[in-house]
């Protein structure tokens, strides 16, 4: 009988937002030394996320792919809030 062969895989990722105002100029005529600046400073929105998923395929092409995952974002909106999200997935595939 033949072994299923596995597949793991983990990701993850992190992001800061910004919601800050920024102004940009020409520092010289000829328009060769651009500068931008911050004008007003407001907190960024952070994320975190993580997702890991397994797959299982079988030698009849059958697959069975389980994948799951959470979000954590710190100042949502820009407005302070806190916010978790998670992801759970189950599929079954026919690979030919």
């Amino acid at each position: 009988m033949p072994a299923p062969s596995f597949r793991l895989a983990l990701g993850g990722w992190s992001a800061q937002l910004s919601d800050a105002d920024y102004g940009a100029y020409y520092a010289d005529a000829a328009h060769t030394q651009y500068v931008v600046f911050k004008a007003a400073s407001r907190p960024n929105e952070l994320r975190d996320r993580i997702v890991a998923s397994l797959e299982v395929q079988s030698d009849e092409g059958l697959a069975l792919v389980i994948q799951g995952g959470a979000e954590r974002i710190r100042n949502a909106d820009f407005v302070g809030e806190r916010r978790k999200s998670y992801l759970v997935d189950v599929a079954l595939r026919l690979r030919q």
